[in-house]
């Protein structure tokens, strides 16, 4: 796994899988990735998850998003990855 994960930049197969309210990470339809981090425990709290997110180190499915709201969808599954942390998240 760690050379599937940093060698080939691959995701894991046993990655931990992390259901999020939407209604508790969004606003105005938009989901806000700071606390979209925080909420799924890769971040201390949500400025912290926030100050992850202007550093460039928050990826949605190998894309860094450097802007604090993305748009996700409810029922989505993608894959985050905040520095090392890497998780498989659903929006419910």
């Amino acid at each position: 796994d760690w050379a599937k994960q940093f060698q080939k930049d691959e995701v894991p197969e046993d990655v931990e899988h992390v259901r999020v309210p939407f209604a508790e990470v969004s606003k105005d339809g938009a989901v806000r990735l700071d606390k979209l981090v925080a909420r799924c425990g890769m971040a201390d709290s949500v400025s912290d998850g926030l100050r992850k997110v202007k550093a460039k180190a928050v990826r949605v499915n190998s894309e860094i998003l450097a802007e604090q709201t993305a748009k996700l969808n409810v029922g989505e599954e993608f894959t985050l990855r905040v520095g090392r942390q890497i998780k498989r998240v659903t929006l419910v």
